[in-house]
């Protein structure tokens, strides 16, 4: 069911660390290199390719090995981020030249990308891009595995081994993309309400579904908040405390757990939460802007949601930072703790004529400052260690969870050829059908399996 973890940089026996790489260029291109001047790639000899053709032939190089970097921001002031960091790269070495280019956003170019492979070129070099593209462009052969390169960079052992080895997708693959910051998911509570009823943090499903109770008081207040208009909410508040249960959704050889009497039983008890009042009625209408706003004026006592969605949640200028409060996701009774995480990165175009300069620009992103400016910008979790432990990382409640519950990160199985069907709509359809009664739960979770073996 794997793929072998080699990939297809052929013909190369050696790897060249990237000071190797930027001096090796300067002593080739000395004195005619130009940090500044216009983008240009190199004819082909026909006897090298990629980047080797780059460092070996004779020094008659004028122009920077130029790399195409697609981008896409959700406001001014990120795209700002992007442009700023690929000028900083320019300006550092005059070996690479980047050459930057905004994407509308992340649907719109990953269709782009996939246009463009197919019309045999005029792609980037390297895109920004997100955990679950990964595996579908590495079973297209539209992405080019960094794991080679990985594994021969020094810096390596600074990035979690967590991170890593999820970022295989399955086992036996290579490093298929370089995370640059990391979503993790977390539990919010009303710490004021907490306060009064004398509770503690919910560090199990169980015990979340005792203070949901105990906190409850319709019509002014609900104990668990359930988002399930849409499919982050079926992810965040179904598919989370399913895998947190323990259930395999996918075995990879055509088994599932999830119509077993285990999986019923604990989709009953999540509906059950909504059915008794205990969710608040306006759950299968409520979307992200609804809950962060029912979190904040009291009308839910809790929710799960993700370490970005923090600075939203408390607010502008920290006005409900000191009734916020935040734990790690409850575990099933029983089962090892799992919690959900995703990443943003920059991956590697097969088509690339340069992967050695594609991977040396992938790596100056990945400098310890630039990491920490990235994850503070878009409040992610940093994928460096050595960053993860500075002052502001530590200080930060919600970055210090996140990190904290690093040896329980996981994915969901992105790699699964029915998985966006599970839960971009056929999914998200049956919860909202179960919740309103239309369908019994076993109905739901025999078709949710039925997809899950479907391998």
């Amino acid at each position: 069911m794997t793929k072998s973890s080699k990939n297809n940089l052929t013909g190369r026996r050696t790897r060249i660390s990237r000071r190797d790489f930027l001096r090796t260029s300067a002593i080739v291109g000395a004195g005619l290199l130009t940090a500044c001047g216009p983008a240009a790639t190199q004819p082909s000899t026909g006897q090298q390719t990629g980047a080797e053709a780059k460092i070996t032939e004779a020094p008659a190089v004028a122009k920077p090995v130029t790399v195409t970097y697609w981008y896409w921001a959700d406001n001014p002031d990120w795209g700002e981020l992007f442009r700023k960091k690929v000028d900083e790269f320019n300006q550092s070495q005059n070996s690479i030249r980047v050459e930057a280019e905004a994407q509308p956003n992340t649907s719109a170019t990953k269709e782009k990308l996939v246009q463009t492979a197919a019309a045999g070129g005029g792609g980037p070099d390297v895109t920004y891009a997100n955990t679950s593209w990964q595996q579908e462009f590495y079973d297209a052969g539209l992405s080019l595995p960094v794991g080679e390169f990985f594994d021969q960079w020094d810096e390596k052992d600074d990035i979690f081994a967590e991170l890593v080895e999820t970022h295989k997708i399955k086992p036996g693959q290579p490093l298929l993309y370089m995370p640059w910051g990391i979503q993790v998911d977390m539990h919010y509570y009303r710490s004021d309400f907490y306060d009064q009823a004398g509770l503690k943090p919910p560090d199990t499903f169980e015990q979340l579904v005792e203070n949901s109770k105990a906190l409850t008081n319709p019509p002014d207040r609900y104990g668990f908040g359930l988002r399930g208009a849409d499919q982050f909410g079926f992810l965040l508040n179904f598919v989370n405390y399913m895998l947190n249960a323990g259930l395999t959704f996918t075995d990879g050889k055509g088994g599932s757990d999830l119509d077993t009497p285990a999986g019923v039983e604990m989709a009953t008890r999540i509906a059950q939460l909504y059915w008794d009042g205990v969710a608040q009625p306006s759950a299968l209408q409520d979307r992200f802007p609804q809950m962060v706003a029912q979190l904040q004026a009291g009308k839910l006592a809790q929710w799960g949601a993700s370490i970005n969605h923090s600075v939203l949640i408390v607010g502008a200028d920290n006005k409900y930072d000191d009734v916020t409060g935040v734990t790690m996701w409850p575990k099933g009774e029983g089962h090892d703790r799992f919690v959900n995480m995703a990443s943003a990165g920059n991956m590697i175009m097969k088509t690339t004529k340069n992967p050695e300069a594609a991977w040396e620009f992938i790596t100056w992103l990945m400098e310890p400052d630039m990491v920490e400016t990235y994850c503070k910008f878009l409040a992610f979790a940093p994928p460096r260690k050595s960053v993860a432990s500075r002052t502001y990382f530590q200080e930060n409640r919600f970055q210090h969870l996140a990190v904290e519950s690093a040896p329980h990160w996981g994915l969901y199985p992105y790699w699964h050829p029915k998985w966006v069907e599970f839960h971009q709509t056929t999914g998200v359809q049956l919860w909202q059908r179960v919740l309103q009664k239309e369908i019994p739960v076993e109905e739901m979770m025999k078709q949710l399996a039925d997809l899950m073996r479907a391998v």
